[in-house]
């Protein structure tokens, strides 16, 4: 009687033990979150890494392991969920185990996974160096007969699993490469997501993609830190703070008029923001504003263009004509005269035009001499002398001369104090005349005196 009480007691408790893991499950289930990443299948990598398995495992004396079509979609699965969440123990980023992911009736498993590597080649070597992926691949841990393969590329990075089990359906066709958005379960929190930018500046008329992603933890010997992620915008809700000013649709701002809007995303207790600038659109451009519209022969003048209106953004690349080079040539807005003539500059940026007409001039020839003489008050004189047209002379201290000669019909000349030589030459000469003069009447009237 007592034996049968402790039975029925024992039975009691284990079914409240079945109802409490159930109920477990049935609650981790109901509260996980799901992510969805968008990445790139490699099925040619996955048959090649087959292939490089059944032909060391020829090497060892084990047959071909098949792969089949449960394991193959288990492997395609847990290559995404790497992307979300690795780690070293096996866990899923949900947090349980990764043979959770398996299809029913295999009762032998195994999982071999990687991270980084490149090639088929180089993971395969990775693994064959490494004593526990080793045994796997081997069937020396256990006798496996078939396997699933995956290699998922997200972020540039790829990601390789190995799923091993004893049962299934062989798989006889791979599909091609192909690029697809995977629904990932994860822990409640677990993952952080943001905006790729939290402030963009788009053109009136033009469209963005804002890109939300996601960082989980990477944990175990491998690697530690986050995984950054890229997930699906159709994953959230968005919203425009001001259609008016730009609408968005799945991430994608499209501009509408000048101003700023945010822009929201949610999924459950998370919002993200980004602050979108819609920049006017560009209406023409115009050549900038010089001193003279003349260069002179060999010299150079540099052009630049000017966008309008000044707060646009997109700024087309230059390019710059000259209607004639032999008189002047224009690179990146540089103009330089080669000989006189007039032509006229063209600059055209994204579909607008404009013109500058420019004058090549000779340069007029100049000559400065400067020199010093010993004359008695003079203490320099300047010479100045432009093209054939003009003449003019300074003589500073006593001595000042200035001479203007215009053509050949204007001269005019100003002395202050030197006299004119002519005039020195005639007061000497009545000078001596007035001497002679004397004597003679002195010599007349002495020669009076003495005859009396």
């Amino acid at each position: 009687m007592k034996k049968n009480l402790a039975l029925k007691i024992c039975l009691v408790a284990l079914l409240l033990m079945v109802v409490g893991i159930l109920s477990s499950s049935h609650s981790m289930a109901a509260t996980s979150e799901t992510v969805k990443v968008a990445g790139k299948y490699h099925y040619d990598y996955a048959k090649q890494v087959l292939d490089i398995v059944n032909q060391e495992r020829a090497k060892n004396g084990k047959s071909a392991l098949k792969m089949t079509k449960g394991l193959f979609e288990t492997a395609n699965q847990r290559a995404a969920e790497l992307a979300v969440t690795y780690d070293s123990g096996h866990l899923r980023p949900d947090g349980t185990q990764c043979f959770t992911a398996f299809p029913s009736g295999n009762t032998t498993m195994g999982e071999n996974i990687a991270m980084g590597q490149i090639t088929p080649e180089q993971v395969m070597n990775d693994w064959m160096n490494s004593d526990g992926h080793r045994k796997n691949i081997l069937g020396i841990a256990a006798n496996y007969t078939t396997i699933g393969i995956g290699c998922f590329e997200q972020n540039g990075i790829l990601h390789w699993v190995q799923c091993f089990g004893n049962a299934g359906t062989e798989l006889t066709s791979y599909p091609a490469n192909q690029t697809k958005t995977v629904t990932v379960p994860v822990k409640p929190g677990s993952v952080e997501y943001y905006l790729d930018s939290k402030q963009a500046t788009v053109e009136k008329g033009n469209n963005i993609t804002l890109t939300i992603k996601g960082k989980h933890a990477i944990t175990g010997g491998f690697k530690t830190g986050e995984i950054s992620f890229a997930c699906d915008n159709k994953d959230f809700t968005w919203k425009s703070g001001d259609e008016g000013i730009a609408t968005v649709v799945n991430g994608v701002v499209t501009a509408k008029k000048s101003g700023k809007v945010n822009i929201t995303a949610t999924k459950g207790n998370t919002k993200l923001e980004c602050l979108v600038t819609v920049a006017p659109a560009l209406e023409k451009i115009e050549i900038s504003a010089a001193e003279s519209n003349e260069i002179k022969v060999g010299q150079g003048v540099q052009f630049d263009v000017v966008y309008l209106p000044t707060d646009a953004i997109n700024h087309p690349v230059a390019k710059w004509e000259s209607s004639d080079p032999s008189i002047a040539t224009v690179t990146n807005g540089m103009v330089k005269g080669l000989k006189p003539g007039t032509v006229t500059i063209t600059v055209k940026a994204g579909g607008f035009t404009a013109t500058r007409e420019t004058t090549i001039v000779v340069a007029p020839e100049t000559t400065e001499t400067e020199t010093t003489t010993t004359e008695t008050g003079t203490e320099g004189t300047q010479t100045k002398q432009e093209g054939q047209e003009g003449t003019e002379t300074k003589q500073e201290g006593k001595d000042e001369t200035e001479t203007k000669q215009e053509g050949q019909e204007k001269t005019k000349t100003k002395n202050k104090l030197d006299p004119e030589p002519k005039t020195g030459t005639i007061n000497t000469y009545a000078f001596i005349a007035t001497l002679l003069t004397v004597s003679i009447l002195g010599i007349v009237i002495y020669t009076k005196k003495i005859y009396k």
